[in-house]
């Protein structure tokens, strides 16, 4: 609210011309026969001014003051009526149910995360009525589809550079069928917030390999040596539920070694190494490097 007041505040009515597509949705509107509209986000008023110059029933929402009192201060000017209100339109929105015959919305709702846009986009269904009509427009700076791939590459590329520079860590190797990428990372996080570290993830999402950086930054070392390698235990234990293993392409070493009877049960470890003395009795081929 204080960026949108401030940017009020410095430029006023810095947008005077309605989107360009706006005309024609009025036709519409007109057509369809729409009386109440709404103007989700309504900034400095711009839409609300001429829909109520068309005869329109207007409503107008916006969570900054300035904007709103830019707004009355033009409808004033222009001898035209409106309902406007102050407030947060990602919470419960202060209109009964069925109430609009149509709603719009111009390159407000990228300016949020998802989960927030979709319980709006639950409460634009909540108040619009059964047949309503919806304009919404998103901006598309800021998309990824918009820089440039060496540069995308070059920030894949120093990932781990980046990560040695601030911090002592440990990198842990996990893989899952791409489509549970999305309930790893998630649970990636979920696990440092219980034992109270922080990471940095990246990898491979094309076969579902995600390097998950562990940075020790403030946690003792007590908790470093003694709790993190539980954590690190339920992170690969959640790459098991999720189909996965523990390990995409680093293989087994040192490092992992110990957490090899999670993905494996006695029999299959004990099998493996069957296999191996079969190979190598006399054990000088990396020996005690891949069973614990």
């Amino acid at each position: 609210m204080r960026q949108w007041n401030k940017i009020f505040k410095e430029y006023g009515k810095f947008f005077t011309k309605p989107q360009e597509d706006i005309p024609k949705i009025v036709k519409l509107f007109r057509e369809k026969g729409v009386k109440k509209a709404l103007d989700l986000g309504c900034g400095s008023g711009r839409h609300i001014v001429y829909l109520a110059k068309h005869g329109f029933e207007v409503y107008g929402i916006d969570i900054a003051p300035k904007g709103i009192g830019i707004t009355k201060s033009w409808l004033k000017k222009e001898k035209l009526k409106a309902r406007l209100k102050i407030g947060n339109i990602y919470k419960k929105l202060p209109y009964p149910n069925n109430f609009f015959d149509a709603l719009i919305s111009i390159q407000v709702l990228n300016h949020n995360r998802i989960g927030n846009i979709r319980k709006l986009i639950k409460e634009i269904e909540r108040i619009l009525k059964p047949e309503g009509l919806i304009f919404i427009t998103v901006s598309r700076r800021g998309s990824i589809k918009d820089i440039p791939k060496e540069k995308l590459w070059k920030i894949r590329r120093v990932m781990g550079e980046a990560v040695k520079s601030q911090s002592i860590y440990k990198e842990e190797d996990t893989v899952v069928p791409r489509a549970e990428l999305p309930k790893l990372l998630k649970g990636v996080k979920e696990i440092g917030a219980k034992y109270g570290f922080k990471s940095v993830c990246y990898g491979h999402a094309g076969d579902g390999n995600l390097h998950v950086n562990i940075i020790k930054d403030n946690m003792s070392d007590e908790a470093w040596n003694n709790e993190l390698p539980q954590g690190i235990a339920e992170i690969f234990l959640l790459c098991v539920q999720l189909k996965g293993t523990i390990s995409g392409e680093h293989g087994i070493g040192y490092v992992q070694k110990l957490y090899m009877n999670i993905p494996f049960g006695e029999k299959m470890l004990s099998l493996q190494k069957q296999i191996k003395s079969v190979f190598d009795p006399n054990n000088i081929l990396n020996p005690s490097k891949m069973f614990p």
